[in-house]
């Protein structure tokens, strides 16, 4: 029952694979919770982050918490290619995997034991969670509870996807643009700078380097090691 209402605290049933440790468990950072906290509070989110601070796996996990323990929503990750597409929703099934039994909401779509389709995940709760990649005509006629859009800075047509989806979430659905900074001009750069001026539906969740307390400790222990005591 709280972790139907508190995805922070899911998050410790949560496992992800860590590029030199192997299977970790996802121990939140104060940032990660502050910006799970931002989604609860905030319709629309555009994320400015630094590289390799786990935001993708922050909002798979989000993704999954929405999915599995709330009835009929329709959640859309849209990402620049298909490879990476597929690659965000086997990053959401690896964490339903590593669930316990006791959490794990049925999965009513896929073949014999896999768990949904290559691009798609179908929960008892009637809610979906679709991972494709970005097209001008993506996610233009359903209805969507959450749409992602991942790297949205690199995507080019970034701005024609929004404005078809967008009529999509009229009845209440939320929006997350995700990227790290990319260039000027485009729309990823239009709406964060609306953003932060106030002039845009979006709230601004600007995550720095320094955020992160291991890349912190590394830091001073490195320019320890240079100026000395």
């Amino acid at each position: 029952e709280r972790v139907k209402v508190d995805p922070i605290f899911f998050a410790q049933f949560i496992s992800v694979i860590h590029p030199i440790k192997g299977k970790v468990k996802f121990n939140l950072y104060p940032y990660q919770k502050a910006v799970l906290i931002e989604f609860l509070r905030n319709r629309f989110n555009i994320i400015k982050k630094f590289r390799q601070g786990g935001l993708t796996e922050l909002i798979c996990l989000y993704c999954l918490w929405l999915a599995a323990y709330h009835i009929n929503k329709n959640i859309l990750i849209l990402s620049i290619k298909d490879r990476v597409a597929k690659k965000v929703l086997r990053r959401i099934k690896y964490m339903y995997k590593n669930l316990p039994d006791f959490l794990k909401t049925p999965v009513v779509n896929g073949k014999g034991e896999d768990i949904g389709t290559a691009a798609d995940m179908e929960f008892a709760t009637g809610s979906i969670i679709t991972s494709i990649p970005t097209t001008e005509d993506a996610g233009r006629s359903e209805p969507a509870s959450l749409v992602v859009i991942d790297e949205a800075a690199i995507i080019r047509i970034a701005g024609k996807i929004w404005a078809a989806i967008f009529p999509t979430l009229s009845t209440g659905g939320s929006g997350i643009l995700n990227s790290t900074p990319y260039g000027v001009g485009n729309f990823y750069h239009e709406t964060w700078v609306d953003a932060c001026s106030g002039n845009s539906p979006f709230n601004p969740i600007d995550l720095k380097y320094s955020m992160h307390p291991e890349y912190t400790e590394k830091w001073y222990a490195e320019m320890k090691s240079v100026l000395g005591p």
